[in-house]
Order: C-alpha cells, then structure tokens, then sequence
C-alpha cells in the first residue's frame, strides 16, 4: 500500500490538533509514515505537548516531526528573498513588506517557515496530505484521495473544491460538480472577480482537507517563485497557487463535491465554527477556544491522557 505524509499548520491549539491527527489514525493508520507539525511560534508549552505526543508513540506506526517557525507568519502574504512571483509590483512588494514589518518586525521569512513547505521541501513521498487543525474524519479520505489522484499522472491536487460562498458565480447556478465536469463561469476562470463583488480567488482547492502531488508543488515553486501555503496575490492559502495549477496544465479533483458526500469522511467544525474566528487570539475573537473538550475527548475516545 502507497504511503503518504501529512503536514499540518499549528499555532495555539495543540489539544485539537492532537485530536485531530487520532481521528486520522483511526481510519488512516496504514496510509501514513510521517506527520509534519509546523508550529508558529506558539510558545514552549505548544511544543512539549508535541514532543510528549511523538514521545508516547501512540500513534504508532507514525512518525512525528515538528519544528517552530524561525518568524512569526500569520495570515497575510510572506516573501522569500530572492523569490518574486510575476503578480508583484512594486507598490505591492513595497506596501506588503511594510505591513509584514510592522506586524512581526521583519520583511523576509525562510521557505521552511511557509505552511507546509518544510514538509513539501523534505517529503520522500510522492503525495503529501494537508490538513488544518480542526478536522474530525469518519472514514479513511486518504485512500479516497489515493484513488482520485493516481488515476493521471498531470493531477496535482484533489480536494474539496471552492469557496462558493465568497463567489457571485454560485449564484449564477456555479458548483463544484460544473466546475469538474468542465464548466467555466467566465474567461478569466480560476480569477473569479470578473467586475463581479467576488472574492479574487475563490476557486481552490481547499487546504483544510487535501492531497498534492509533492513535485507539482515544487514545480510551481521553482518556476513561479509561488509556495502552496503563502497567501499570494489577494487570495487564500493555496488560492492563487491553484492557478498557477491551471496555468502548467496540470489537472485537479474533487472525489467528495457534496456537502453530503464530505461528511461521509469528514466534519470540517469547531461547535459549527471554522476558519479565523476559532484561531487563538486571532480573528473576531468572538468564538473562544475550550481545550478542555478535546482533552476530555482525547481521553474518553482514545485513552490519552494531554
């Protein structure tokens, strides 16, 4: 059986995202070799949650690695030195650098301190499966993904498809399911502002649950001076990046376009909340974090003891 690595972003919630990874190994277990834990800068309690996690070896037969930013990254656009993709003008670089040294007090980050890159640029897979932090799966989505992605060598990445919520096409009958089929809502697809009151980039494959074919990545990367975590060009995790995919003919899936087939392999939640508003002192701050929960779930569903 072909075997993948995963590699998940953390910052503040180590209770949920150790959650998150059982859950995983409940339907996943032999689907896995290495567990690529990114931390951004959360502090050392965060880090020695992980270090008792690949210490108990309860995940057994997994691998766990996991490294802290050497900056700060958040959620705004990053730059490499020595790296401009084709989008950046001036001004942009120029206004964005500002911003990026205001907040953290540095222009330039290292590759390995984007999302995952550190495990894109140190996989030996050929597949690397990300995920976010606040994902509890119900069936093995891994095997799913295998079976989508390895069907045509140009696939190089399959997911859950579109945030149709940030997109005006939805309401002109867009989905998923048209997109794949090979529907276009307009020329300029995947840009999905078009004069329209549209998000830039809604159109992705969402990285909250996904597989990439590792060097489809790092072409992207070599060739565009684009990172699969960085937030380019106005857009999402991977938004702009998902054009490039499109530019290099490269091809994409989503095995699961229905809400109702998703959560056959998987809740995407936090009480119902998900994205920015449940991240730790980040976002709208109206949607606390509880690590109790998910010590007490970790517990009673897994025997593990936080």
């Amino acid at each position: 059986m072909a075997k993948v690595d995963v590699a998940i972003q953390s910052y503040k919630k180590p209770e949920f995202l150790i959650f998150c990874l059982f859950s995983l190994h409940r339907f996943c277990k032999d689907n896995v070799d290495t567990v690529w834990i990114n931390d951004d800068c959360s502090g050392e309690e965060v880090l020695d949650a992980y270090k008792r996690l690949a210490d108990s070896n309860a995940l057994h037969p997994w691998k766990i690695k996991f490294r802290v930013n050497k900056q700060r990254m958040g959620w705004w656009v990053s730059f490499v030195r020595g790296i401009r993709p084709k989008y950046q003008t001036t001004y942009f670089r120029l206004k964005r650098m500002l911003w990026n040294l205001y907040k953290v007090g540095s222009i330039y980050v290292s590759s390995q301190d984007m999302r995952y890159q550190w495990a894109i640029e140190n996989t030996e897979k050929e597949f690397l499966f990300v995920m976010h932090d606040d994902i509890q799966f119900k069936s093995n989505i891994i095997e799913r993904y295998l079976e989508s992605i390895t069907k045509d060598s140009r696939m190089a990445i399959v997911g859950d498809l579109g945030q149709c919520w940030r997109c005006a096409f939805a309401s002109q009958g867009c989905t998923p399911q048209k997109i794949i089929s090979g529907y276009r809502p307009s020329k300029n697809w995947p840009n999905t502002s078009d004069g329209l009151k549209s998000h830039k980039w809604a159109c992705r494959i969402n990285e909250w649950s996904a597989l990439i074919r590792v060097s489809a990545a790092k072409n992207i990367t070599n060739s565009e001076g684009v990172y699969f975590g960085n937030y380019d060009c106005d857009g999402d995790i991977a938004a702009y990046w998902f054009s490039m995919v499109i530019d290099h003919g490269y091809l994409f899936n989503d095995p699961l376009p229905s809400k109702e087939e998703r959560n056959n392999y998987y809740s995407h939640w936090e009480n119902g909340i998900t994205g920015h508003s449940a991240w730790v002192n980040q976002g709208s701050g109206k949607n606390p974090y509880t690590p109790e929960i998910y010590i007490n779930l970790l517990n009673k569903e897994f025997s593990y003891k936080f």
